[in-house]
């Protein structure tokens, strides 16, 4: 594969020490391992009480889940359904490392291209079926069949297939050896499902080995739960109750969450912050992460097949002016790159630079030297989306681009705007490897890749890196598919920003995670 130009970047020492083993993932915590408690401090720095059970928790979501198919996930509030009612065959520790959860033990062959997970016994579905092999040939079989087209196909395309090698005994076989294996099956569109449920039962009912047992789900609404009296995990979960509730504006899950009407903000707007700083009964919790607000630019529709349309607006970003406004100047400067800082293998590419003049040029070159006339798509579906969009607005005026704003409901905005408008806002949450962030946002074949920008050097360059085990060689092939998405992709990315949550300060063992994911098993109310 023929390198991008400047791709060749020179490894520094603290990249060098992070890629080959001194450090993996910088200052990460949230994600726990099965049964382990996490206990938060309370404001008064109280001692660590022991945990008690019963109660309901009450989490508020921004935006509401539209189904419960596993294999058709579409929001984070649909994660949440699946890790409140699923199990996946690994969990991840506070190192993003894979972890022991419906596997015990994996072992993957000499060659790399096959791996056996041992599973756990005396494990049941809701409904009552017993844990088997067999329940995970399925789920993958399920997400693998073309007449059912799920979107997570594409994007765990390297496995080739799955097999029982005996009752409880999983085997998935690889087209090319990916180290990444385990850490990618702790996803949740990974969750395992029963094999005597079918799409409709899947669609309308969610029967996992979870540790709660979902009891009443209204498609843009909420969802309710209740304890698993049976989950494999000893003494687990500790709440009666679990809900999660639909409240789209911020300000309002402020309200609810200071009168003691939620328990949780599963996601906190920054703007938020100095009235619940000073709440006594509140405690915030701020995790360096990767999450993202992308301005997304549809590459296959006008104006932006033009790559320098894409250039000028790249060049129209103040990005520190962006992360002061959005962020009040928390989190980390973006550079249009989907792989962020506290990745080992993020690579130190320069942004196209803050240039109105450049903006200018290139708007000529393409044919717009009149300026420009722009519709952004937006919603208060996450926080940053909005304000981000405004800052933007801001920005692009002096190089003769107007853009109008458009507010599109929260509650179906992932149905209906994402990967279909030409410009809108976007969100993601960090997810736990590099290849894991390309394969699903950059690579062509990804249903996902919401800019649509397709580059065979970059697929390439994701692939290489997938079966490639030198750490350093690794960081090269990321390093020039990372060129090309800064230089030439359809989204802008101003800043990387922190997980940010809340809650009462009588939730105890809650420990959110920079995936900005909630287990919610391990939590106990005083």
């Amino acid at each position: 594969m023929k390198p991008y130009p400047f791709a060749q970047a020179v490894l520094n020492r603290r990249r060098f020490l992070q890629i080959t083993g001194g450090v993996t993932v910088a200052t990460l915590a949230g994600c726990l391992a099965p049964g382990e408690i996490a206990p938060t401090t309370s404001r008064d720095d109280a001692s660590i009480r022991t945990p008690q059970r019963g109660g309901t928790l009450r989490v508020a979501f921004p935006g509401a889940a539209l189904q419960l198919d596993p294999a058709f996930l579409g929001s984070y509030e649909e994660f949440h359904i699946m890790l409140a009612a699923y199990d996946r065959l690994i969990n991840l520790d506070d190192r993003l490392t894979a972890q022991p959860a419906l596997a015990t033990a994996w072992h993957v062959a000499s060659d790399g291209l096959s791996w056996d997970f041992e599973l756990r016994q005396g494990v049941t579905f809701h409904h009552g079926l017993p844990f088997t092999a067999k329940d995970v040939v399925y789920t993958f079989e399920r997400i693998f069949d073309p007449t059912l087209a799920s979107p997570v196909a594409a994007v765990i395309s390297f496995v080739d297939h799955v097999e029982a090698v005996d009752e409880f005994t999983a085997r998935f076989y690889l087209k090319l050896p990916n180290a990444d294996l385990p850490v990618w099956l702790a996803g949740p569109d990974f969750a395992i499902s029963a094999h005597d449920r079918g799409t409709e039962a899947l669609q309308t009912a969610a029967s996992g080995t979870g540790p709660f047992r979902l009891t009443d789900f209204v498609s843009g609404d909420h969802a309710h739960f209740v304890r698993n009296e049976s989950y494999w995990q000893a003494d687990l979960p500790y709440v009666n109750e679990l809900h999660f509730l639909y409240i789209p504006e911020s300000a309002t899950q402020v309200a609810a969450l200071l009168s003691g009407e939620i328990d949780v903000m599963w996601q906190l707007g920054f703007e938020n912050i100095a009235a619940l700083e000073a709440a006594e009964n509140v405690q915030l919790f701020e995790t360096p992460g990767g999450g993202t607000n992308p301005i997304v630019m549809r590459v296959t529709e006008e104006p932006f097949t033009d790559v320098r349309v894409r250039q000028a607006l790249k060049h129209c970003v103040d990005r520190a002016g962006m992360r002061q406004v959005v962020l009040q100047g928390r989190g980390e400067l973006g550079n249009d790159q989907s792989i962020p800082p506290v990745s080992s293998f993020w690579a130190e590419i320069e942004p196209l630079p803050y240039d109105l003049e450049k903006a200018k040029a290139l708007l000529t070159e393409a044919g717009y030297a009149d300026g420009l006339d722009l519709t952004l798509v937006t919603s208060t579906v996450r926080p940053g989306m909005v304000e981000s969009a405004v800052a933007f607005q801001e920005m692009v005026k002096q190089a003769g681009i107007n853009i109008a704003i458009e507010m599109a409901p929260a509650a179906s905005y992932w149905d209906t705007v994402w990967l279909q408008a030409p410009f809108s806002m976007s969100n993601w949450g960090l997810l736990a490897t590099a290849d894991e962030i390309l394969s699903q946002q950059e690579h062509s074949t990804s249903e996902w890749n919401e800019s649509a920008f397709s580059d065979p050097r970059v697929d390439a360059a994701i692939e290489a890196a997938r079966s490639e085990n030198d750490p350093t060689k690794r960081y090269e092939y990321y390093a020039q598919a990372q060129e090309i998405i800064v230089n030439e992709g359809g989204r802008i990315i101003p800043y990387f920003r922190p997980a940010l949550s809340a809650a009462r300060s009588n939730v105890n063992g809650l420990t959110p995670s920079p995936l900005e994911l909630m287990h919610f098993y391990s939590v106990w109310l005083a």
